[in-house]
């Protein structure tokens, strides 16, 4: 199961349904079967994302599974859902989602939802209710809205490509997702937790700039065991030849960085991939820049490998990633111009 989303919560003053959502969480392919199992998943993911309290898990869920008894909230002509309820201890209004390529769970005559998104309000707040109902029923009656989601779900790819022209904020956003950098409002969480103050982050991040970070004064191999000896990763002489080898670079492990055309030292700066072993976060600014066929086929080799594993990726391109790239979800910051 691959979660994402960014946190918060709705109250009375109202924001569009699709931050809504993103606050209380969105689910990616989950394995629920059942509607009631749905819900729980949902209401478990609302409270991860520090939306709801734990203390209503039980009783969120069980409200909105006995209001689906009496009045059904699937519309079965385009698969979607949106289960919702009124309770005591909810601050303002709340929403999560899950989406499946297949089905989320299926209605009556087994009709397959794929689309799912789960509501919850305070009592008192009967018209941001039913105005929260009316937007996210809105936006998933659009037939291109419906199909980005399954296609994201479908990809099998936690891997993200953000793509735009110049000055359009590429970079800014991967140094705010890794917490380089302070957004001037909203903020970025891990967890539910602001990035710069999530334990362990640091050790599930992986943040290649498209500066190389190499040392023109050190070899290949003794700036690569700096970095991954400041990165906490492994620096014995056996897996960092063996990560140069990964990326075509074993022949020049020797070679003062100084020397390296720029093709080079991108190899040599992304032989960092292959010293990761676990199923982390990798942030990678212009990965293929400078890189010949053959360096884009190591670095897509290591993407697959790693999303394999269960690990995401969030990278910007000029360029294509060629035919081996892993299955990729796009967003175009153009359109946010």
């Amino acid at each position: 199961m691959e979660t994402a989303g960014l946190i918060g919560r709705r109250g009375v003053d109202g924001v569009r349904a699709a931050d809504l959502i993103a606050s209380g969480g969105i689910v990616l392919r989950p394995a629920y079967g059942s509607f009631e199992d749905t819900v729980r998943g949902l209401v478990d993911e609302m409270i991860a994302n520090r939306c709801l309290p734990s203390v209503l898990r039980e009783q969120a869920t069980r409200a909105v599974v006995e209001r689906e008894t009496m009045q059904s909230t699937a519309i079965v002509e385009i698969g979607v859902a949106v289960p919702h309820a009124r309770l005591e201890g909810v601050a303002g209004v709340v929403a999560a989602m899950a989406v499946s390529p297949t089905a989320v769970y299926y209605a009556m005559a087994g009709v397959p939802i794929s689309i799912v998104v789960v509501v919850l309000s305070a009592p008192e707040l009967v018209g941001d209710h039913l105005d929260t109902l009316a937007s996210v029923s809105l936006m998933l009656q659009s037939a291109d809205t419906r199909r980005n989601l399954e296609h994201a779900s479908d990809s099998g790819a936690a891997a993200r490509i953000l793509r735009g022209r110049n000055g359009r904020g590429k970079t800014s956003l991967l140094r705010l997702a890794a917490g380089l950098s302070v957004p001037e409002s909203g903020s970025i969480r891990w967890g539910g937790v602001p990035v710069r103050e999530a334990d362990g982050m640091a050790r599930r991040l992986l943040y290649i700039a498209h500066a190389s970070a190499l040392k023109d004064d050190l070899s290949v191999a003794e700036s690569l065991r700096f970095l991954a000896r400041l990165h906490g990763r492994d620096d014995s002489i056996g897996a960092l030849h063996a990560a140069l080898d990964r990326v075509g670079m074993g022949a020049r492990r020797d070679a003062l960085v100084r020397t390296l055309s720029q093709g080079q030292r991108r190899r040599a700066a992304l032989a960092r991939l292959a010293l990761e072993r676990e199923a982390s976060l990798w942030i990678l600014d212009e990965p293929y820049d400078a890189l010949d066929s053959d360096g884009i086929e190591a670095v897509n080799a290591l993407l697959t490998e790693h999303l394999a594993r269960g690990g995401s990726v969030l990278l910007t391109s000029h360029q294509a990633a060629g035919d081996s790239a892993p299955p990729m979800v796009g967003f175009d910051l153009d359109a946010f111009a």
